[in-house]
């Protein structure tokens, strides 16, 4: 449309005599990039929308969308990578390790390496604050083939989570628990001595829940004897020491910490059915109606146990604070003091060019992608145009993380949403996403990023000195054989550990025959597996 209507101009220049030059020469030598695009259900077009304008404009290009829904994009783009009929720019590829290596491999996409070097100052400056970044998005041969779409959560990154109820603790004339021993004293004291006040023994001292975001009781408690960055989702098991990788569930650290848990369960200080129960049976039990009950639980935030709209049970009896808030990591016996950390990883690239994409079309894209890749783009990306949706923060105004705020967004009704901007590849890092102008009082709905920020700050303290890589480079085969042995072994792991916390298998007798049983599981095989993959990453 945009070329016609350049046409369109030259024509009625011509018939007035003023034409003096060529259909380029009047378009102003606009560059077209045919590009592929996911269109979220959020976006109701990618051509007519104020953030391809504002590109348009701002580059001196015109976006030629090949736009797909999100839902099934990635078999569409497959198909169309695999017919050879592709586009020059792939806007949101996403691309994992192996598809950057197949087509990478196959020179359908190309190296950006260069292209970086000399057109991307500000991409340059993004890897050099974050080179965890340019880390997980670089292949083992060095080769970058693309941008990732960088967006960190800051709380999510420690986001094993204990939650206590300070109203239990003020009522009873508690501190916080800062050790194993501290923190069975004061389970102990929340079963016993009716910290609820109704006269009845009806108190859960700590619950949780199973395959639900970091609600399961006993990774965070295990953090008190070995390292354990655990989720059921992907579970790997794996600490390091030295550089050394090892399995934590063999270690005697990890049979110091079920044994403390079978006393925990063995005591009545642990709910029976937080083993093994689903989420809304445990968020049942914490946002019971007729009486508070519970008086900590896991999950990865808050909300998972007592919604916010609920003021009656998330805020405390005298309305000036949260009545559950996050307890931090405590200290075993043997002086461990673990915070789970889960960093994000930037193995998948969002923006990758082909080798249709002629030198001019490279240029214009890097042009792009640098500017999208400072803080002004990256908004822009995110909320829309500056003025419309965000604008940089005032004097005076705070961030989630309690320093002064970088930019405030603008509140729209999702109509006007639609229009404001499309999926791109922003550097959203939570240093950015921590510098948000948020209302500092953490008692009001709209200040729960900044609540969830300030019960964070008290786990970062305690992330492991050697974490393991977020995502672990493997070849395809190796992958392969990795992922079989991790399934194997989490439920070996999870079997054994649930069953001796409930009392339902016995640790001093089975300990043994459980240690020997990872012959069979590959252990070693697993182990040195990690090890080659760890190393290759340092």
């Amino acid at each position: 449309m945009k070329k016609l209507i350049g046409i369109v101009i030259t024509l009625l220049l011509a018939t007035f005599g003023f034409a003096s030059g060529t259909e380029e020469d009047a378009a102003g030598d606009v560059v077209v990039l045919d590009t592929f695009v996911r269109q979220s259900p959020m976006v109701s077009s990618v051509d007519n929308n104020q953030f391809t304008d504002l590109i348009e404009e701002k580059f001196g290009v015109e976006m030629d969308f090949t736009a797909v829904p999100s839902q099934g994009a990635d078999e569409k783009l497959s198909l169309l990578m695999a017919s050879g009929d592709y586009p020059s720019i792939l806007w949101t590829a996403g691309f994992d390790r192996s598809e950057q290596a197949r087509y990478g491999g196959q020179g359908v996409i190309i190296p950006i390496n260069d292209l970086i070097e000399q057109y991307g100052p500000n991409i340059q400056k993004r890897l050099a604050e974050y080179p965890e970044v340019l880390r997980d998005m670089t292949n083992p041969d060095g080769t970058i083939y693309g941008l990732p779409h960088v967006e960190g959560c800051y709380h999510c990154t420690y986001s094993q989570k204990m939650w206590i109820n300070t109203d239990w603790l003020n009522n009873l004339g508690l501190e916080m628990p800062t050790t194993t021993d501290e923190f069975a004293d004061v389970l102990e004291a929340f079963k016993t001595q009716d910290p609820n006040g109704n006269g009845e023994a009806d108190e859960i001292p700590l619950t949780g829940s199973v395959q639900w975001w970091h609600a399961e009781m006993w990774p965070y408690i295990m953090n008190a004897f070995v390292p354990l960055s655990y989720d059921w989702s992907q579970a790997q098991f794996v600490a390091v020491e030295d550089g050394k990788v090892y399995f934590a569930p063999t270690t005697e650290a990890w049979r110091e910490g079920l044994a403390y848990m079978n006393g925990l369960y063995e005591d009545g200080l642990i709910d029976q059915q937080g083993l093994t129960q689903q989420q809304d049976a445990m968020r049942g039990l914490v946002s019971n109606p007729d009486e508070i009950i519970v008086g900590a639980f896991t999950a990865g935030h808050v909300g998972m146990g007592v919604s916010l709209e609920d003021r009656e049970r998330f805020l405390n009896d005298s309305g000036d604070g949260v009545r559950y808030r996050a307890l931090p990591p405590i200290e075993g016996p043997g002086g461990a003091q673990y915070a789970g950390y889960f960093p994000p990883a930037f193995t998948s690239i969002s923006l990758a060019m082909t080798i249709k994409a002629t030198d001019e079309q490279q240029l214009k894209m890097m042009e792009i992608a640098d500017w999208i890749w400072t803080t002004e783009g990256t908004l822009t990306t995110i909320s829309g145009p500056e003025g419309v949706g965000w604008r940089w923060a005032e004097s005076g105004e705070l961030g989630l993380n309690g320093e002064p705020a970088v930019y405030a967004t603008y509140q729209h009704d999702a109509e006007a949403v639609h229009n404001r901007t499309i999926e791109a590849f922003p550097f959203w890092h939570f240093d950015l996403f921590n510098s948000w102008a948020a209302n500092q009082d953490i008692t009001s709905p709209d200040a729960y990023e900044r609540f969830l920020v300030l019960e964070t700050e008290q786990y970062e303290p305690y992330r492991p000195e050697e974490p393991v890589p977020p995502s672990l480079y493997y070849n395809s085969d190796d992958a392969q054989t990795v992922a079989q042995i991790q399934t194997e072994l989490q439920s070996f792991v999870d079997q054994f550990a649930v069953g001796v916390i409930s009392g339902q298998r016995d640790l001093d007798s089975e300990w043994n025959d459980y240690l020997a049983a990872f012959d069979g599981l590959r252990l070693e095989e697993y182990l040195s597996l990690v090890q080659a993959a760890y190393d290759a990453q340092q």
